[in-house]
């Protein structure tokens, strides 16, 4: 069996655009070694067949602990990242990783906070032992 060039071509193409939903299924046999998290982020890419989005100064510092066997891209990533706090989502143009969101969501623990007041409304009426109106 030959395949022409512009099949060739096609077929190479195909197999290097990997859709995130066949992504997120497709199990990969991943062999990426300890080393700096840029260098794990871009092998594991390669070994995906996906393009790989981030800014390198995000991962700076920062060791991945390698990654053997098969695994979903998804689960892959995950355990890379892990400890990290860097985040990746799968999307058509590749895998984008970024700065996880903080777990608090931008909110500030204040410990207990206790509110009094009075109503001028009079048919409202109050049993503060039970907090309800």
């Amino acid at each position: 069996m030959s395949i022409s060039r512009p099949g060739a071509a096609a077929l190479l193409l195909g197999l290097a655009c990997v859709q995130p939903a066949q992504a997120q299924s497709r199990v990969v046999a991943f062999q990426i070694a300890p080393q700096p998290l840029a260098g794990a982020l871009q092998q594991l890419a390669s070994q995906a067949g996906m393009n790989l989005l981030f800014d390198p100064a995000l991962a700076g510092g920062r060791a991945a602990p390698g990654l053997q066997g098969s695994y979903t891209v998804r689960d892959a990533l995950r355990r890379l990242l892990e400890g990290s706090g860097l985040a990746a989502s799968l999307r058509a143009e590749g895998i984008v990783v970024q700065a996880a969101p903080s777990a608090a969501g931008g909110a500030v623990g204040i410990g207990v906070l206790r509110v009094r007041g009075a109503s001028s409304c009079p048919t409202m009426r109050c049993r503060c032992s039970t907090g309800r109106i």
